[in-house]
């Protein structure tokens, strides 16, 4: 087997990372669906909801399912 030289790190925790990365697309799915909201466009404000909702049941958060499922509803 060749070595070109790639060094990995086996021993770096990415489940932390991963964590602060998924509750920072929460806050963006949120963001990002409020502002299509305010700009007239429904259709995207609850694609992006929905994509937040779907995070938040990955994520197992009670808050922010009910937040998205009602920021879905508050759209139709």
């Amino acid at each position: 087997m060749l070595n070109y030289g790639i060094i990995q790190n086996q021993d770096a925790p990415h489940y932390e990372l991963q964590s602060d990365v998924s509750l920072y697309e929460l806050r963006l799915y949120e963001e990002m669906g409020d502002d299509a909201y305010k700009m007239g466009q429904e259709t995207e404000a609850i694609a992006l909801y929905t994509k937040g909702l779907a995070l938040a049941r990955e994520l197992k958060s009670p808050e922010k399912i009910a937040l998205f499922s009602n920021l879905i509803l508050m759209s139709l």
